[in-house]
């Protein structure tokens, strides 16, 4: 988003697409590497090591918040409220559905997203007219050759590249981890590395390519899982 604002959107879009490709041949070539040990550390995750990844997320969560880790955490509070809405296995009850029948699953997270920042920003951009990138002046851009530029964004970072592909996968592999889990641990890795951590969240390309990376490796890695024991990952 902060890389669109100064109108470099197209490099923003090619380093996610080029990240993808990367972040699943990662993950498939992590799973085939890890496919003869993942049995051992699939049996050895319990309801202690769940609970203690449960909270790493939350961690990362108020780490990747830079400068207010209280406003992170707060963030992380709202979202396990959230998550609490529907049946649970535990109890055998509903929880604030409110008679609602379609609460029984949950919120789910697309329209729960799109209705949070989608439409929020739909109607910004609406009333004060323009788009993403403002007052930058985009005429000028030759989208071409920003999606170039993004491609050698990713080729030019291998290290990043790898680390970020084993990070998804390894978060993959455990049952019950998603995407948006993998991303954060993966962009604080690689904010925690980079020489220049100050950037990110300001249209750091590292950013992008890490969350991206580990995004599509975590499928390879849920793989593991599904194969080993019939566990969706």
């Amino acid at each position: 988003y902060p890389m669109a604002q100064r109108g470099e959107g197209g490099r923003a879009i090619s380093i996610a697409a080029t990240s993808c490709l990367a972040g699943s041949i990662g993950g498939v070539v992590v799973t085939l590497a890890l496919l003869p040990v993942v049995k051992p550390m699939v049996y050895s995750f319990g309801y202690p090591e769940f609970f203690w990844l449960t909270a790493l997320g939350l961690i990362t969560i108020a780490v990747a918040a830079k400068g207010n880790m209280i406003k992170g955490l707060a963030g992380g509070g709202i979202g396990v409220l959230i998550s609490m809405i529907g049946y649970t296995e535990m109890f055998g009850a509903f929880r604030y559905t409110m008679g609602s029948d379609y609460l029984w699953d949950g919120i789910s997270l697309v329209p729960f997203v799109t209705g949070l920042f989608a439409l929020s920003e739909l109607f910004i951009y609406a009333s004060r007219g323009g788009s993403t990138a403002g007052l930058v002046d985009t005429s000028h851009v030759q989208w071409g050759r920003q999606a170039i530029q993004g491609i050698m964004d990713v080729v030019s970072r291998p290290l990043l590249t790898i680390r970020s592909a084993i990070v998804g996968a390894m978060v993959g592999v455990v049952p019950g981890l998603g995407g948006p889990v993998a991303s954060f641990v993966s962009y604080t890795v690689a904010m925690r590395s980079s020489k220049n951590p100050e950037q990110f969240g300001k249209g750091n390309p590292e950013g992008v390519l890490a969350c991206e990376t580990a995004m599509d490796a975590k499928d390879g890695g849920a793989l593991l899982p599904t194969v080993a024991f019939g566990i969706p990952g």
